[in-house]
C-alpha cells in the first residue's frame, strides 16, 4: 500500500516544508522589520539627547526589551505552527473540492487498518486515490502573495538602513559603540580635537587644586563659529550649581579657544560646546592643597638659656613663630608638619640657597632639616627662608612659608652712680649709690677712683665691688651703696677725685662687654669749704625759685 500512496506522500511532505519556510520567513521578515524601527527610534533618542552612559544603560535595558516582546508578539506565533499530513489532507481536500478519499486512504495505509472493516473496501478507495494523486495540485492556495508582499517591503527597509550605512557610516558606527558604552561622539561638522585643563589632556576624569582656577583650552578643527566662541557648562556633582566659562579663540593658534573658572571650590563635571560639537561629560575632582605648619625651635647660647627659656615661658607661640630674633651662635631646629596629607618633596631655601628636608616618620607627614651643615647651625648674620613642599599628586602648598631671622643684640651691660656731694674732707667715708643690670647677667662691678693732685699728679685705684664665681653670671640687675674710705688715699685739701664704676657682662665663651658708668666728680676740702659750699647751694636754689615764682607771676614780662 505504500507503494500506491507514495507519490502523494511525497507532495504533502514537499507541502508541509513549505509552509514551513514560509512561515519562518514570515516571522524573520516582521521581526527584521520591528528590530530596524526599534534601532532607529534608539538611535534617534540617543542622538537628540546625547545620552550619558547611564542613560545608554537604560536605553540598552529599553531596546532589549521591545527586541523581545516583537520576537515574541510578531515571529514566536508563526514558528509555534506545525503541520502534519492528515491536516494537510483535509486542507488539499477543501481546496480541491474533493471528498474525504484522500484522509480516508491515507488512514487505510496504516498496519492496523485491516481490523477496522472490509479489506477490500480499503483497497479500492486506496487504488482510487493512488490513480488521482498525479492529478492533484497540493501546492494550490499557498500564501505566496502575502509572503512576496512582506518580502519586499522588508527589502525596502533593509535597502533604506543599507543607504543609512553607506551614506553616514560614522553616525552609524558611532551609534552601535554607543549602544556598547563605548566613549566617542556622533560626527558634527565641528571636531574637537583636544580638550586640556591646566595645561594636560583631559580623559574622563581629571584632578585639579582646590581654591585655584581651573583653565581650559580647546583645539578645535572643522567649521568653527563664526563668532569666534564656544561655552563650558560646569556643574556641581549634585547638580544643584551650575555656571558657564565662556570659551574664546586665541589669536596666537587659529583652532584654539581658551577659558578660565575662576576658582574651582568642589569637584564638578563639565562639557564643551563649540559650534554644533559638544563633548562627553568630564569630571573634575577637586584635590586639597596640602595644608602645612612650620615649627620653629631655638636652642640659644648656654649662657642666656635660663633668661630666654622664661621669656619663652611668657610667649607660649614662640615655637610656631616664622619671625624671629635670635643671639648670635644661637641654633635653629625646623620642623615641617602636614595637617592634612604626605608629602613627597620639602625644601628650604635661605637666600638662594637650598637645603632639603628629610621624613621622620614613615607617613611622610613630618619632615625636618639637619641644620648641620647650613646657616641654622650657628646664627652669625641675619637672613630671610622659605619652604616649599609638594605632596604625592605633585600639589605645592598654597604659597611657600617665608620666614625671617634677625641678630637680637646682647645688650651692653648698664651702670649708674651717684653722689650726694661734691665737696669732701680727707677723712670721710664717701657714701655712692650705684645700679647695674644686664640682660643676661652681670659678671663684675668694678668701681675706679682717679686722684688728680694740684701738683698734676694722676694716679688711680680699682676696687672690686662684685665678682661672678667662674663660669656662672650674678644677677641679671644689681643695686648698692659703695663706702669709700677717703683716709686710706690719703688725699690733701685740693685734690679733685673722679669716680667711675665699670660693668662687666657675662658672655660664656665670647668676649664679655664693659660699660662705664658718668665719673663723678668730688673736690676734697677742709670743713669751711664744706659749709661754703651748703651756702652755695642755697643761694643757687634761691635764685632757682625766685625765677620759677616769677615765671609763674608773668613778673618781667613784655608785651
Amino acid at each position: 500500500m505504500s507503494s500506491q500512496l507514495g507519490h502523494l506522500r511525497n507532495q504533502l511532505a514537499r507541502l508541509q516544508k513549505t509552509r514551513q519556510s514560509i512561515r519562518l520567513a514570515t516571522a524573520a521578515s516582521l521581526l527584521l522589520k520591528a528590530l530596524v524601527a526599534i534601532l532607529v527610534v534608539a538611535f534617534l533618542a540617543d542622538w537628540t539627547l546625547r545620552m550619558s552612559v547611564l542613560q545608554r544603560v537604560v536605553l540598552l535595558g529599553l531596546v532589549a526589551a521591545a527586541v523581545v516582546w516583537a520576537f515574541r508578539r510578531l515571529a514566536l506565533p508563526w514558528l509555534k505552527q506545525s503541520d502534519d499530513l492528515v491536516e494537510l489532507a483535509l486542507m488539499v481536500e477543501r481546496q480541491q473540492g474533493i471528498d474525504s478519499d484522500l484522509v480516508s486512504a491515507l488512514q487505510f495505509e496504516q498496519p492496523d487498518a485491516a481490523a477496522w472493516g472490509s479489506p477490500q473496501l480499503e483497497q479500492a478507495v486506496v487504488a482510487t486515490v493512488a490513480r488521482r494523486s498525479s492529478q492533484i495540485n497540493v501546492m494550490e492556495g499557498l500564501p505566496i502573495d502575502d509572503l512576496k508582499r512582506r518580502v519586499i517591503v522588508c527589502g525596502v527597509v533593509l535597502v533604506i538602513a543599507a543607504g543609512a550605512v553607506l551614506l553616514a557610516p560614522g553616525y552609524v558606527f558611532a551609534f552601535f559603540q554607543r549602544l556598547l558604552l563605548s566613549d566617542v561622539s556622533y560626527p558634527t561638522r565641528t571636531r574637537l580635537d583636544e580638550i586640556r585643563i591646566n595645561d594636560s589632556a583631559a580623559s574622563r576624569r581629571v584632578s585639579s587644586p582646590a581654591g585655584h582656577p581651573v583653565r581650559f583650552a580647546v583645539l578645535a578643527s572643522g567649521e568653527l563659529p563664526a563668532s569666534g566662541r564656544g561655552r563650558i557648562r560646569v556643574v556641581s556633582l549634585d547638580g544643584g550649581v551650575s555656571t558657564e566659562v565662556v570659551l574664546a579663540s586665541a589669536e596666537s593658534k587659529p583652532g584654539l579657544f581658551a577659558g578660565e573658572l575662576p576658582r574651582l571650590t568642589d569637584s564638578v563635571t563639565f562639557q564643551v560646546f563649540l559650534g554644533d560639537a559638544r563633548s562627553r561629560e568630564i569630571r573634575i575632582d577637586a584635590v586639597p592643597l596640602p595644608v602645612v605648619e612650620l615649627s620653629v625651635e631655638v636652642t640659644p647660647p648656654k649662657y642666656a638659656a635660663d633668661v630666654l627659656a622664661r621669656e619663652e615661658s611668657r610667649d607660649a607661640s614662640g615655637l610656631s613663630r616664622r619671625q624671629i630674633a635670635v643671639l648670635s651662635g644661637s641654633r635653629i631646629d625646623l620642623t615641617l608638619t602636614s595637617l592634612n596629607k604626605p608629602l613627597t618633596d620639602a625644601t628650604l631655601w635661605i637666600e638662594d640657597e637650598k637645603f632639603p628636608l628629610t621624613p621622620a616618620d614613615r607617613d611622610g607627614m613630618i619632615w625636618r632639616v639637619d641644620p648641620q651643615g647650613t646657616p641654622l647651625a650657628s646664627v652669625d648674620q641675619p637672613f630671610q627662608y622659605r619652604v616649599e613642599a609638594t605632596d604625592r599628586q605633585e600639589l605645592k602648598i598654597e604659597s611657600p612659608l617665608h620666614g625671617t631671622v634677625r641678630l637680637r643684640t646682647d645688650q651692653s651691660p648698664r651702670v649708674a652712680l651717684s653722689a650726694r656731694t661734691r665737696r669732701v674732707i680727707p677723712t670721710a667715708h664717701l657714701p655712692v649709690e650705684w645700679s647695674a643690670s644686664d640682660d643676661f647677667g652681670l659678671a663684675s662691678v668694678t668701681a675706679r677712683v682717679q686722684i688728680s693732685t694740684e701738683e698734676g699728679e694722676v694716679s688711680e685705684t680699682e676696687i672690686p665691688i662684685v665678682t661672678a664665681a667662674p663660669g656662672k653670671p650674678t644677677a641679671q640687675s644689681l643695686r648698692d651703696t659703695f663706702r669709700i674710705d677717703l683716709a686710706a688715699l690719703k688725699l690733701n685739701k685740693g685734690d679733685e677725685l673722679r669716680v667711675t664704676f665699670a660693668a662687666t657682662d657675662f658672655r660664656g665663651n665670647a668676649e664679655p662687654q664693659t660699660s662705664y658708668s658718668e665719673p663723678v666728680l668730688l673736690n676734697v676740702t677742709d670743713r669751711q669749704g664744706i659749709l661754703s659750699g651748703l651756702l652755695e647751694t642755697d643761694e643757687d636754689s634761691a635764685q632757682q625759685l625766685d625765677a620759677i615764682i616769677r615765671r609763674e607771676l608773668g613778673i618781667g614780662e613784655t608785651r
